[in-house]
């Protein structure tokens, strides 16, 4: 009977566990806008010339033209454009605009602080990646 509690308790509870686990550990907000606000992220790729956003998590890679960035990303919120990153990232970015600014804000997720901040004015560029972050 002890063996048969124990065996359904492990199949119950393990599921939790492993769920968690699948968590991303970063997330990335990007926005394009003045004083704070944001306006529209493809507002930073979408000047002359056009710059791209690139994005690499864990074994994927794409390169996003400003065409696409409008609608490649679906949670977009009054802040900026969210983007679970997971545990192995690397994303690069350069602004386009010569009035706005490009912020690239990293959170961690499993405690929700921000772990990195940095903006680029017109044509400048931000680099980021989970090994930075790490040291």
């Amino acid at each position: 009977m002890r063996l048969s509690l124990f065996v359904l308790f492990y199949f119950l509870i393990t599921p939790i566990f492993v769920m968690a686990d699948m968590t991303p550990k970063y997330e990335a907000i990007l926005s394009c806008g003045i004083n704070g606000q944001h306006i529209a992220l493809q507002a930073c790729f979408c000047n002359s010339p056009h710059t791209e956003l690139e994005l690499r998590k864990s074994d994927s890679y794409k390169m996003y033209q400003c065409h696409e960035i409008a609608t490649s990303f679906e949670d977009v919120r009054l802040d900026g454009v969210h983007i679970d990153l997971g545990d192995n990232f690397e994303l690069k970015a350069q602004n386009s605009s010569p009035s706005l600014l490009l912020t690239i804000k990293i959170i961690n997720k499993n405690n929700q602080k921000s772990v990195y901040e940095k903006s680029a004015s017109s044509f400048g560029h931000i680099w980021v990646s989970d090994k930075i972050l790490k040291n």
